[in-house]
């Protein structure tokens, strides 16, 4: 399975927030958290054996950087310039928020690409905030403003998501890839 991936990937988790996000009876906003496992078809860029990272290149040209987990066995056999499958946790949280409120910036939207640093695993953060332009209710359909300031509208999976969305909340998408837990040769 192969993901889009940085801005991209991000940007398709924001467009798809709300139709994902859990609805809420109590008042408070919707939110989501989901984790998963990826994988990628890579050719190796750098690799430090000492600290067990490993930097791939993709298809698309993107590049990655990973810690790889400890258990990994064959990292040692892998060199710059070989194509490899690496196995990853990603996960994603979504979250609407008042742009008023705690951790709220005033209906502004940004991207923001970064490393980071979690219980000694390296990985990359992405997180997007967005602005709910315009929202129906008994269509069930939003309208989000992006970072690059495109409004691009949506029909959400359940309309009860919107139920304590109002104009100019602002929709939180954090995306996180990390540790690599296998990587395997694979043919050119």
């Amino acid at each position: 399975m192969k993901a889009p991936s940085g801005l991209a990937r991000a940007s398709l988790v924001v467009w798809l927030a709300l139709p994902l996000a859990a609805c809420s009876s109590d008042g408070a906003k919707p939110r989501y958290y989901g984790t998963d496992a990826s994988a990628v078809n890579a050719t190796v860029k750098a690799i430090d054996h000492p600290t067990r990272t490993v930097t791939l290149k993709d298809d698309t040209g993107d590049v990655s950087t990973f810690s790889v987990d400890p258990r990994v066995k064959n990292l040692e056999r892998v060199k710059v310039g070989d194509r490899v499958r690496a196995g990853y946790f990603e996960s994603v949280s979504i979250e609407v928020r008042d742009p008023n409120g705690p951790g709220g910036t005033s209906g502004s939207t940004l991207a923001d690409t970064s490393d980071w640093q979690e219980d000694g695993a390296f990985g990359r953060q992405t997180k997007v905030v967005a602005v709910v332009e315009r929202l129906d209710r008994k269509k069930g359909t939003v309208a989000l403003r992006g970072p690059a300031g495109n409004v691009h509208g949506f029909r959400v999976r359940d309309p009860r998501n919107l139920q304590n969305v109002k104009v100019g909340d602002e929709v939180v998408a954090t995306y996180r890839e990390a540790l690599a837990v296998s990587i395997d040769p694979v043919s050119r």
